[in-house]
């Protein structure tokens, strides 16, 4: 090791009075001094952008409730509340943000909306397939929030709609005559062609008390069905044909499918 001595010089005076200070003579690698010039302050973790919040959300599979406002200055006593309904439903984050965040610019294209008309504050309910399940330009009561939480099936149809398809929509029990018959037609007609891209199937089973309020919607009441149900839905929810009730053959769902059909679609008969 290289012999190390000290040694005192002075490097400035005051009132004429040396002041001294103690050098180490040592050797010190010219890296070190490079990397110590180098070392950047620590800083803060930028916060993710709304888009990619949402993102995360998706992929967790919990609902995020977008609150937009014009500029920080707007009305935010929505946000409170929906913070509070968020947490106590336990499947829905609130993620308050501007409109004006460039992050949302491709969520708006895809949802087709246009947040220069867009009514502020609002309150977005984004379900983790990405469609939109509900909007609140007020704070909504419990009911109106739960409402807009889709369930598993339920949101499944809304999805297969909200992509341009036709949704033939099996409502059945383990209770319900016709069920068989009923699968069995379905696979018939969804086995053309012509449908598979414009015609899905989809179940939305009776005896899950989950589904109720979406059955409801379609004035179908699980504990008085005791026939198998089939009802086809156009977009964005329209029931273009009345439901069907115990075994249906594929001819009458093929009928049943041809009046809510777009145009082009085959019936498969």
């Amino acid at each position: 090791m290289r012999n190390q001595s000290f040694y005192i010089r002075p490097v400035m005076t005051w009132g004429g009075t040396a002041v001294l200070t103690l050098g180490l003579m040592a050797w010190v690698a010219p890296s070190l001094l490079v990397a110590a010039e180098n070392v950047a302050p620590p800083s803060a973790e930028a916060p993710a952008s709304a888009s990619a919040t949402m993102t995360n959300n998706q992929k967790k599979g919990v609902y995020t409730i977008l609150v937009l406002r014009r500029d920080e200055t707007s009305d935010s006593s929505m946000i409170g509340a929906i913070e509070t309904l968020a947490k106590a439903n336990g499947k829905a984050v609130c993620l308050p943000a501007l409109v004006t965040d460039p992050s949302l610019k491709p969520f708006f294209k895809g949802q087709k909306a246009d947040p220069a008309t867009m009514p502020m504050p609002i309150a977005l309910v984004v379900a983790p397939n990405g469609i939109v399940t509900g909007a609140f330009t007020k704070a909504p009561d419990e009911k109106r929030f739960t409402d807009a939480i889709l369930p598993e099936q339920p949101l499944a149809v809304r999805k297969a709609l909200s992509d341009g398809k036709v949704v033939v929509v099996t409502m059945q029990s383990a209770q319900t005559t016709g069920n068989a018959e009923t699968n069995k037609a379905v696979v018939e007609c969804m086995a053309d062609p012509k449908n598979k891209d414009k015609i899905v199937s989809l179940p939305v089973d009776l005896d899950k008390a989950e589904n109720a309020s979406f059955l409801a919607k379609l004035n179908v009441i699980p504990a008085k069905e005791k026939q198998a149900v089939t009802l086809c839905l156009a977009p964005p929810l329209k029931m273009m044909s009345k439901p069907l009730y115990g075994a249906v053959t594929k001819d009458l769902l093929a009928a049943s499918i041809s009046s809510s059909c777009a145009s082009g679609c085959s019936t498969g008969s």
